[in-house]
């Protein structure tokens, strides 16, 4: 497969997974913080605002969005 460099700008990140999403007709993401798959430390993960694109450390106890992402 093709790889291309993922933007370090999160906001960027955002706006090419909904487009990618709109392109396979899947639902948008909603602009809110979801939980990324990369802890911080034993009590913290990293988070991503979609609507902001600031990537944030939060406790694992915090209540965020996830989101399931396959290959397309």
């Amino acid at each position: 497969k093709d790889m291309k460099a993922i933007p370090a700008n999160t906001t960027v990140v955002a706006e090419l997974l909904q487009n990618t999403l709109q392109q396979h007709g899947a639902p948008t993401i909603a602009e809110s913080c979801y939980w990324s798959s990369t802890e911080s430390s034993a009590e913290n993960a990293w988070s991503v605002d979609l609507g902001t694109g600031e990537t944030l450390q939060k406790t694992k106890t915090d209540t965020l969005r996830i989101r399931a992402i396959r290959e397309f």
